[in-house]
C-alpha cells in the first residue's frame, strides 16, 4: 500500500496474492485465438462455487464468458463445444442414452455427446 501511495517500499509483499491470472481467448469465425490474460479477484468468485481446475477466458464479440476446460462430465448449461471444427458457445441439455440438445444459434438439433467436442464448461458470463 506504501508503494502505491507514496512510490516508496516494497511493490508487492512477500505474501500470496489474492488473484487469478487466466489465459484470454478469442472466438473469431469458429475458431479460438490467444489474446493475452485477464487478472481477477479471488473474491470475484463466489465461494459456494467449485473452483475452477483449467479456467480460461472466452471473448465472442462484445461477451466474455469464463470458462473452465477440465470437467468430469457434461450436464445441461452452457458450454464451449467444437461441431464439425467450428468452435462456438452453445446450451446443451442432457437426454437419454447419452444424447444431447444443443441450442443457442440457429436451430436446435439433437445428436449422441460423441458427435460433437465438448471443450470447456461456462462458468460465468460477463457482458
Amino acid at each position: 500500500m506504501e508503494w502505491l501511495v507514496t512510490g516508496a517500499g516494497r511493490k508487492f509483499d512477500d505474501g500470496q496474492l489474492d488473484i487469478f491470472k487466466i489465459p484470454k481467448k478469442k472466438l473469431i469465425d469458429g475458431q479460438l485465438f490467444d489474446a493475452n490474460y485477464l487478472m481477477f479477484d479471488k473474491a470475484f468468485f463466489l465461494p459456494s462455487q467449485p473452483q475452477m481446475k483449467e479456467p480460461q477466458v472466452i471473448l465472442d464479440g462484445e461477451i466474455q464468458y469464463i470458462a473452465d476446460c477440465k470437467f468430469a462430465e457434461v450436464y445441461d448449461g452452457k458450454w464451449l463445444v467444437d461441431i464439425e471444427g467450428k468452435i462456438s458457445i452453445r446450451d446443451l441439455t442432457r437426454i437419454p442414452i447419452r444424447r444431447v440438445r444443443v441450442s443457442g444459434v440457429g436451430m436446435a438439433f439433437d445428436c449422441e455427446l460423441d458427435d460433437i467436442k465438448v471443450l470447456a464448461r461456462i462458468v460465468m458470463t460477463c457482458s
